[in-house]
């Protein structure tokens, strides 16, 4: 998946968004997969979204830029049921951290996020994750699913 960090224009009303972890998701000198990993699902749980959403974060790999790293995460969201205990369908947001290779130690890392089957690129403390983009994703999915022949 390319990552694009066209961002939408700041739409946040002061202490309403989740910033992530602390506030801060850290430097370039602090930076681990471990650390983002343990970020990520420190901000999403600041999401306000149902707790029958069960979730996995998921480490896709890095991609080598000229002047910085990108490192790709995927949290994958779905609701099991009695009558699915495998949920047929997920919905997965995607993380994007980059890390400058030419700033000092002490310089922020870069996060935006993206939902999966959506072209907008949100910055996480400037916007207010919605849970219904997640209903939205399993229901194109559940619908294409009901339309397949297996």
């Amino acid at each position: 998946m390319e990552a694009t960090f066209d961002l939408l224009p700041d739409v946040s009303i002061e202490g309403t968004c989740p910033t992530g972890p602390s506030g801060s998701w850290g430097t370039k000198g602090e930076y681990s997969t471990t650390t983002a990993i343990n970020n990520i699902d420190d901000f999403v749980k600041q999401w306000n979204i149902s707790e029958q959403w069960l979730r996995c974060t998921d480490d896709l790999g890095d991609t080598d830029e000229e002047f910085s790293t990108l490192h790709n995460y995927r949290v994958r969201f779905s609701i099991p049921t009695k009558t699915n205990p495998i949920p047929r369908a997920s919905a997965s947001v995607y993380f994007f951290i980059r890390v400058s290779k030419t700033e000092p130690a002490n310089y922020p890392v870069e996060v935006v996020y993206q939902v999966e089957g959506n072209r907008l690129v949100f910055q996480p403390g400037r916007h207010i994750f919605r849970e219904k983009w997640l209903h939205d994703v399993l229901r194109s999915k559940q619908t294409m699913l009901e339309h397949v022949d297996f």
